[in-house]
């Protein structure tokens, strides 16, 4: 069954994840990199999860852009 356009538009595939954990505050954040099937361009999504809260936040760059971080990070 072919897929609607609206399931087409969050196709995305996980490339890069990590999780860091504090002990003080407890605290867990996960960073994660996936690439949109649909456009090419990359998302970054950053997501804190404490005790009382979780927070998420989401950040859509361009293949230019990417590269640009991961050039300047080597």
């Amino acid at each position: 069954m072919p897929e609607s356009p609206e399931e087409s538009s969050y196709r995305h595939v996980l490339l890069f994840r990590t999780t860091r954990i504090s002990e003080t505050p407890p605290i867990s954040i996960e960073t994660s990199l996936y690439r949109s099937e649909l456009t090419g361009n990359y998302i970054i999504e950053q997501t804190m999860i404490g005790l009382n809260e979780t927070t998420t936040a989401t950040v859509v760059v361009d293949t230019e852009t990417i590269s640009h971080i991961l050039k300047d990070r080597s």
